[in-house]
C-alpha cells in the first residue's frame, strides 16, 4: 500500500487530486500543507489523513520524514520559480516526487536531480499534467500511424472559471515574453499571448480564439519527434474581453511599455471572476498531427477533449492520479529524473476521467490532388472511456 502526501492537497488542483487518489483505492493518502485548520477540513471532507507542512521549513527533509510516506505529489505553484527544494527533500527523504507543472523551464529542468533520485532509487517525474503528459500521450497513441509526422499544431481554451493566484501567475509569466516557436524544421521566436487565431472545436464548445503560449512540448518534442517541420501551441479563455486583455498586455510588453503584467494578476482574477456568470463552463483540448501515412498518402489526425459544467479543471489533475495509479498497480517503473513524457499510455489518462462530463473525439482527413481536397475516412466519440456512435 502505498502511502502519499500531497502537497497543497487542499488548494485548487490539490482537492482534486487528493478526491481522484482517494477513488483509487489501496493507498494512504494524506493532505498536507501549511494551515493545518484548511488541511483538516478538506481531509475530512475528503475522507483522507491530514499533515501540517512548510514547504519553506529549515529541516524540510525531516519534516517530511517525519510524516512519512512513499510518494509526494506536489501541487504548490507556481513552479515557474521553484528551485526544486522540495524534489530535493523528497530525494533525501527517499521518496518518489510528481508534480503537475507545465512550466516549461522547470518540467525541463528536473534532469538535472537525475543522478541524485538515481542514488537514492526513486522515481522524479515533472509535468503529470496536460502538458507534457496527456499531450504526449495522445501523439504517441497515434504514431504508428504515420510514417514521417511533420506538424503538431495544438491547443488548450480553458472556460471561464477563475484560476488560482499561482496559476494566472503562471499564465502571465510569458506575456509579450519570447518563447521558443519550430517552423521549417528549426528554433523560431515568437511571442506569449500573440499570434491569436480560431479553432473550431466539437460542439458544444464550437470556434474559440487562442494565443501563441509557452510549454515544456516546445522544447521537447522536436528531440521525440525528429521528422517534425512544425510545432505549435496555443492557449485561450472562453471570455473573449479576458482574450482581448492578453493580447492587448502582450503587445504592450512587447512595445516595452510594461516590463512585467505577472503583478497584476490580482486585479485581472477580479476581472475575470466578475465575467464567470456569462461562460457556458465549457473547456478544451485539440491535438491536430499532420504527416505522412504508411501508404504515403498526406494525412492529418484530429484529437479532440471537450469538458462540461466547469470540470475541465480536472483534467490536468488527473495525470498525478493516473500515474500513481499505474505506481500502485504496475510498481514504480525506475529511477531517475524526468518529465512526464512517454510514462502514461493515453488509455490510463482517459480512464481517470470517466467520472467527468467529458467527450473524447477523433476524426482522420486524408488530403489528395493537387485542389487538397480533404476525404474523411474515420472517426469516434467516447464518452469518458465508452466509445458512442456518432
Amino acid at each position: 500500500m502505498l502511502r502519499v502526501l500531497v502537497i497543497g492537497g487542499y488548494g485548487n488542483f490539490g482537492t482534486r487530486i487528493t478526491a481522484g487518489l482517494m477513488r483509487v483505492g489501496g493507498l494512504e493518502v494524506v493532505v498536507v500543507g501549511r494551515n493545518p485548520a484548511r488541511a483538516r477540513q478538506a481531509a475530512q471532507r475528503l475522507g483522507a489523513e491530514h499533515a501540517q507542512l512548510d514547504v519553506r521549513a529549515a529541516d524540510l527533509t525531516g519534516s517530511i520524514r517525519r510524516i512519512g510516506g512513499d510518494v509526494i505529489v506536489s501541487a504548490v505553484g507556481p513552479f515557474q520559480y521553484d528551485d526544486y527544494r522540495l524534489a530535493r527533500a523528497a530525494i533525501a527523504a527517499g521518496m518518489h516526487y510528481v508534480d503537475i507543472s507545465d512550466s516549461r523551464t522547470h518540467v525541463c529542468g528536473i534532469t538535472q536531480l537525475d543522478r541524485a533520485a538515481r542514488e537514492k532509487g526513486v522515481m522524479v517525474v515533472s509535468g503529470a499534467s496536460s502538458v507534457p503528459a496527456l499531450s504526449s500521450a495522445v501523439i504517441d497513441a497515434f504514431i504508428d500511424k504515420f510514417s514521417v509526422l511533420s506538424e503538431i499544431d495544438y491547443g488548450i481554451s480553458a472556460s471561464e472559471l477563475t484560476p488560482g493566484l499561482a496559476a494566472v501567475r503562471a499564465t502571465l509569466s510569458y506575456c509579450g515574453k519570447p518563447i521558443p516557436g519550430w517552423q521549417d524544421g528549426r528554433r523560431k521566436q515568437q511571442y506569449g499571448w500573440g499570434g491569436w487565431s480560431r479553432f473550431r472545436f466539437a460542439s458544444p464548445m464550437n470556434q474559440r480564439w487562442l494565443a501563441l503560449a509557452d510549454v515544456p512540448d516546445l522544447d521537447l518534442f522536436p528531440a521525440r519527434y525528429p521528422h517534425l517541420t512544425r510545432l505549435e501551441f496555443r492557449a485561450g479563455v472562453a471570455m473573449w474581453p479576458t482574450g482581448l486583455g492578453l493580447g492587448l498586455l502582450s503587445g504592450a510588453v512587447r512595445l516595452g511599455i510594461l516590463s512585467s503584467v505577472e503583478r497584476l494578476a490580482p486585479v485581472l482574477m477580479k476581472v475575470a471572476a466578475t465575467l464567470e456568470r456569462f461562460g457556458s463552463g465549457h473547456s478544451g483540448m485539440y491535438v491536430r498531427m499532420k504527416g505522412l501515412d504508411r501508404r504515403g498518402r498526406t494525412v492529418e489526425k484530429v484529437w479532440q477533449l471537450v469538458a462540461r459544467d466547469n470540470e475541465g479543471s480536472d483534467v490536468p489533475c488527473m495525470g498525478a492520479v493516473a500515474l500513481i495509479r499505474r505506481f500502485s498497480r504496475c510498481g514504480v517503473p525506475g529511477a531517475g529524473a524526468m518529465p512526464c513524457v512517454g510514462l502514461l499510455p493515453l488509455d490510463d489518462y482517459l480512464n481517470e476521467l470517466t467520472e467527468l462530463k467529458v467527450e473524447v473525439t477523433e476524426n482522420t482527413r486524408i488530403i489528395v490532388g493537387a485542389s487538397k481536397a480533404r476525404y474523411h475516412v474515420g472517426g469516434e466519440r467516447r464518452i469518458g472511456t465508452r466509445v458512442a456512435p456518432r
